[in-house]
């Protein structure tokens, strides 16, 4: 465990922070692109894909947070995948007891801090889904529903990598995330959990104005919770959140949710069909 060790104390909030504003400087312009031009050809970017060409966006941050382009991607039937990224756990909600990785598991009570919200999805279902740094980094909403609740649990910021995930034990209540909760009367309540982790600047969200991953001291701040009274109506697909690079988020239904009969680990892109409601 030495990498356990190493990690354990490296400044990993402060080195966020500086990694996500190193990745918004706008100049030298040159080096900038050279950057950018790095990127897509390391991690093989499929251009055809975005919104605009590589030489419109104005720092690095931008591109990582590109818009896909009008069409990139088809929004099927029942819940959609929210994300570009890969599932690497899915399954029932064993009372309130969910999977982190083989021998590893943490509760709904210690992920969604809230215990009555947590009541909701006892026995229903869960899939993760890691973002890799390559990925569309904008969140979207899986089902059409209304925003209901959001929660901010201020964190430390673990990598959630593959060996993380399987050496590091409760990461994903350990590490500050944002959670964003849906209600209709066909799907009930689904909750979405956007993880953060090394190298994420911040979390943001498109109907409130969270303010993730602000330092060392970020750990120590008390969770916030907030229920909202207006209607906030979003239609399945619509975009609900941003990761300033990548990370991990953790979907949860209720137990009328019925999982694709093929559903596995793996690739998923947003809109993919991921299961139904009965």
């Amino acid at each position: 465990m030495i990498r356990h060790s190493l990690l354990k104390f490296l400044p990993k909030n402060y080195l966020s922070l500086l990694i996500g504003k190193l990745a918004k400087l706008e100049s030298p312009r040159f080096l900038i692109q050279l950057a950018i031009n790095y990127f897509i050809k390391c991690y093989k970017i499929n251009l055809e894909e975005i919104e605009k060409p590589p030489s419109d966006y104005t720092c690095l941050n931008e591109f990582f947070t590109r818009n896909l382009a009008c069409g990139a991607r088809e929004i099927s039937a029942g819940l959609v995948s929210p994300v570009d990224g890969k599932i690497t756990q899915f399954g029932q909600i064993k009372n309130t007891t969910l999977i982190q990785a083989k021998g590893i598991d943490y509760t709904l009570d210690e992920l969604l801090i809230d215990p009555e919200l947590a009541k909701h999805f006892k026995d229903g279902f869960f899939i993760t889904i890691y973002l890799a740094p390559y990925n569309y980094h904008h969140i979207h909403t899986p089902i059409d529903g209304e925003i209901v609740e959001s929660i901010h649990v201020p964190g430390k910021l673990w990598n959630v990598d593959a060996w993380s995930i399987e050496n590091i034990k409760k990461l994903f209540v350990v590490n500050e995330r944002v959670i964003s909760v849906l209600k209709s009367q066909e799907t009930g309540y689904i909750a979405v959990v956007k993880v953060g982790a090394t190298g994420v600047g911040s979390i943001s969200v498109e109907f409130d104005d969270v303010k993730s991953n602000v330092g060392a001291f970020n750990y120590f701040k008390k969770p916030i919770i907030k229920h909202y009274d207006q209607q906030l109506l979003f239609k399945k697909g619509q975009k609900l959140g941003t990761f300033n690079l990548g990370s991990t988020v953790i979907l949860l239904m209720q137990k009328q949710f019925y999982p694709k009969y093929n559903l596995q680990s793996g690739e998923v892109r947003l809109g993919d069909r991921l299961g139904d409601y009965s």
